[in-house]
């Protein structure tokens, strides 16, 4: 979206097309018909914006406070004007999610992020080569941004899945550095899953809330598509839960490797305990201070340290037969 510094940015859409964009705030009530709509842009912490945005939509000001609050995972608002929604953006090469809000009246779209880099520029190009969808009215321009917010989602979603293709291909690599990459890409997928699932389980209930109440139900092109974005968030849901008990049974995998390679080493350690045990002890008797059979006698002497290696190796084959060494 073409932007300004300083006011509430917007864009005028005629029949469907961009036809004036980052029109002075004031100037914006007066240029609406019954075939215009007007899609502006503020920042949630921009009370002069918040303000413009609520003149433009009809939504009270002091209800917006509670809309833009931050401790909100997501959800719809009604008004006597409109609606109001609010969702997180989720991509994949974000480390967190991005709130977003948007206002909607019959006439306006505002759209609220807190990252002013946020960009929109696949909306845009959709509602552009398309004139019918502005054409539809506000819905079909909020349906344009579900589409573009859903099919972020969905390639965070696959990026995690090609991620945990890719811890499952060291898995069972016993390098130490093997090991500690599977633990943190394993807390790394699963940090974006929960940030993903906390996004798109409440976009769902608000998609379904705003389909029983939408004022625009009497569109078939509005209901149309709105419906799609519901199977495609059941699919997403139905993705992420295949994922969390696909990085579930990795992370059990991962564990009871790790307990593997411990219990053979406290095997090993264990048969070598009992192999050096034996001479051990009969070095041990050989050395206490009493007279004992071949003491002082070169046979005496032989007879000891045959006994020593012989009690070692045959402790050492035993084992190793029964693969304890």
């Amino acid at each position: 979206m073409p932007k300004l510094a300083g006011m509430l940015h917007s864009l005028l859409f005629r029949d469907g097309r961009p036809a004036e964009a980052d029109l002075a705030p004031a100037d914006l009530p007066d240029l609406h018909g019954p075939a215009t709509i007007v899609w502006a842009e503020c920042e949630p912490g921009d009370t002069d914006g918040i303000a413009e945005a609520a003149a433009l939509t009809g939504i009270p000001r002091d209800r917006l406070d509670a809309v833009m609050a931050r401790r909100h995972r997501g959800g719809v608002w009604h008004f006597d004007a409109g609606f109001a929604l609010h969702m997180h953006v989720v991509r994949p090469q974000d480390a967190d999610y991005t709130r977003l809000v948007v206002l909607l009246s019959t006439d306006a779209v505002v759209t609220c992020t807190d990252d002013p880099d946020l960009d929109f520029a696949p909306v845009l190009s959709a509602v552009e080569s398309n004139d019918a969808i502005a054409r539809h009215g506000t819905f079909a321009l909020l349906h344009q941004l579900l589409e573009w917010l859903v099919n972020g989602y969905h390639q965070t979603a696959l990026d995690v899945d090609d991620g945990i293709d890719g811890v499952e291909e060291i898995l069972f690599d016993e390098a130490p550095a093997a090991i500690a990459r599977v633990q943190r890409e394993s807390h790394r997928l699963r940090r974006r899953l929960v940030l993903l699932r906390r996004a798109v389980l409440p976009l769902r209930e608000a998609v379904d809330e705003l389909r029983g109440t939408d004022p625009a139900a009497g569109d078939p092109w509005v209901d149309r598509h709105l419906a799609d974005i519901t199977r495609r968030l059941d699919h997403l849901v139905g993705l992420i839960e295949s994922l969390r008990e696909m990085l579930g049974s990795m992370l059990s995998t991962s564990i009871n490797v790790q307990q593997n390679r411990l219990n053979i080493t406290m095997k090993k350690l264990t048969g070598w305990a009992a192999v050096i045990a034996i001479p051990t002890f009969l070095s041990s008797w050989y050395g206490m201070n009493v007279m004992l059979p071949g003491q002082h006698q070169p046979w005496g002497a032989a007879l000891a340290y045959g006994l020593v290696a012989g009690s070692a190796v045959a402790v050492y084959l035993s084992f190793r037969r029964r693969d304890w060494l």
